[in-house]
């Protein structure tokens, strides 16, 4: 029988469509970032919201409906980040990056109704981030230098 399928009114639709939080998270960081670059223009700002993107949240949370996304998750990505191109962890400065990127997310999305609260109040940079190291050299190590400056011993 042709009419025995469900069918949804009109008004359901218009509903549907409007509700940001069924976006993937993909999709809300594209509009995120045209928003931004409309507001403020291509900037370092802008160019740092789109590399932390691109390398740590979209490979992250991408394939997540806004909506279905948990705090648990977005702090994960804080948690888990790791340099691509070295061993070990990322700086704390560099974590604090990746939350502010997802705060400032965050307070873009949630007014727009891809959150239905605000998630990045409760977000924190972890302790394991490790400082910047910074090598002194030792007084018996410029004596070596002095020494050979060649460095060929």
């Amino acid at each position: 029988d042709l009419h025995s399928f469900p069918t949804r009114r009109s008004s359901d639709l218009s509903l549907m469509d409007d509700d940001k939080s069924r976006v993937y998270f993909s999709e809300a960081w594209a509009n995120f970032m045209e928003d931004y670059h409309k507001r403020n223009g291509n900037n370092e700002q802008s160019y740092q919201l789109a590399k932390i993107g691109s390398i740590f949240l979209v490979p992250a949370l991408g394939g997540i409906r806004c909506g279905k996304i948990t705090i648990e998750q977005m702090q994960g990505v804080i948690n888990n980040a790791k340099p691509k191109k070295r061993k070990g962890n990322l700086s704390r400065k560099y974590l604090s990056n990746i939350k502010g990127c997802l705060v400032q997310f965050c307070r873009w999305a949630t007014p727009r109704g891809y959150f239905k609260s605000d998630l990045a109040s409760q977000l924190y940079v972890p302790k394991h981030g490790e400082p910047a190291h910074k090598t002194i050299l030792q007084l018996d190590e410029i004596e070596k230098v002095f020494r050979n400056p060649t460095g060929l011993s």
